[in-house]
């Protein structure tokens, strides 16, 4: 069949190098921190396009079609691998066309049949939206992992500079995802779970136990609505959304003697509970729709308190789905049953099982309002602090 390559350039690294950096880090290689794997060079699609060609030994009768990116393409993508070139002494060795007809050798030795057909995969963003069922346009889906993100389908595309949100081409065809990003959600915990309760120094008292969140959602269910006003801000990493500030941080504010662990463990879930409303009030602002219900994946959706809690501070209801881990897996599978044509878009929201439903509590709507109203504060009277402390970071 008569195809097109899109005039673009991207960075290609063959499967051997990709493993040989990935066993140096394994062995002990490298530092923590993240790392780019790259060539370092760049390459239009026209070339791969080319070198496939003639690692399968076809001839064209005319040259493939090269068409201009669209708008919301990017002209090129190429990471700087300097880092991961020095810190593991590794760098790219195989060649563009020699890793392309490695690859293909592979293919014609093992038998991959020609008919064999190819489903286009997506980011973790565009699998896991599928995989939470919220697919019509304008349903919501709140993930909380390391990170978090709360999004929906849309029909359109659009950019909310000040805010960070914008909308991305999403999984299904012909639709948009809204994009947005809290940096540490999870890894809040993670936190209190590393550096505070279980950190290897001298006065460790053992290792964290296996189920550590069902501790830590156990002690802070003792603990009122509100902490009895101790409030955290859970930018240990800086924000993104709603506002893209790479010098603020997180801490406790209006703590006293009479707070206890429990209240610490309760505050961090409801601080990103606030940074979740915050987040939520300026996504609905942009796509001019009020979310109803919220689907609710990822570890953190593991938790039935963190769901009551979400539910209560945002004033919506919270719908968890089973498996909440597994939501991007679970959406990477549909895609590709939707890409075959074993099912249609419809089709997918009822092979998505929601398995609890949590509806707000009006009885911690006011302690919620206020305390909320207060989390801005925070931010609002120490934004230039944390500029003055960290401008350097």
């Amino acid at each position: 069949k008569k195809c097109f390559v899109m005039n673009t350039r991207r960075d290609f690294v063959f499967v051997g190098d990709l493993v040989d950096v990935v066993m140096t880090a394994i062995d002990g290689g490298g530092n923590s921190g993240y790392y780019h794997i790259s060539s370092g060079t760049d390459y239009s699609i026209k070339e791969l396009f080319d070198a496939t060609v003639a690692a399968m030994g076809m001839t064209l009768e005319e040259p493939v079609e090269e068409r201009d990116r669209g708008p919301d393409d990017v002209f090129s993508i190429l990471l700087d691998p300097f880092k991961t070139n020095t810190d593991f002494d590794w760098t790219v060795t195989t060649p563009l066309r020699d890793g392309i007809q490695r690859a293909i050798d592979y293919y014609q030795e093992f038998g991959l049949s020609e008919n064999v057909q190819v489903v286009m995969g997506t980011p973790d963003t565009e699998s896991a939206a599928v995989g939470s069922g919220a697919v019509r346009n304008f349903e919501a889906h709140l993930y909380i992992g390391t990170s978090s993100w709360l999004t929906c389908h849309v029909p359109f595309k659009k950019t909310d500079v000040i805010n960070s949100i914008t909308s991305l081409p999403s999984g299904i065809p012909g639709r948009y995802l809204v994009a947005t990003e809290q940096d540490t959600a999870g890894a809040c915990l993670e936190l209190l779970r590393d550096n505070i309760f279980y950190p290897d120094d001298e006065l460790l008292s053992g290792p964290a136990p296996d189920d550590v969140l069902d501790t830590f959602c156990r002690m802070a269910e003792r603990v009122p609505a509100g902490s009895d006003k101790l409030i955290f801000t859970p930018w240990l990493n800086g924000e993104r959304t709603p506002v893209e500030n790479h010098l603020i941080r997180g801490g406790f504010f209006n703590q006293s003697l009479s707070h206890t662990r429990a209240h610490v463990i309760r505050a961090v879930f409801e601080g990103v509970a606030y940074n979740t409303r915050w987040m939520h009030e300026h996504v609905e602002r942009y796509v001019k729709k009020r979310f109803d219900a919220i689907n609710f994946i990822g570890g953190g959706a593991n938790s039935s308190l963190w769901a009551q809690i979400h539910a209560d501070v945002l004033d919506r209801r919270i719908r968890r789905v089973k498996q909440p881990g597994l939501a991007n897996v679970r959406g990477a599978a549909l895609l590709g049953s939707l890409a075959l044509g074993y099912i249609t878009v419809d089709d997918i929201p009822e092979r998505v099982e929601i398995t609890d439903t949590y509806d707000p509590n009006p009885e911690n709507r006011e302690i919620y309002d206020e305390l909320f109203g207060e989390f801005l504060n925070i931010y609002k009277n120490n934004k230039q602090t944390y500029e003055r402390l960290n401008a350097t970071a």
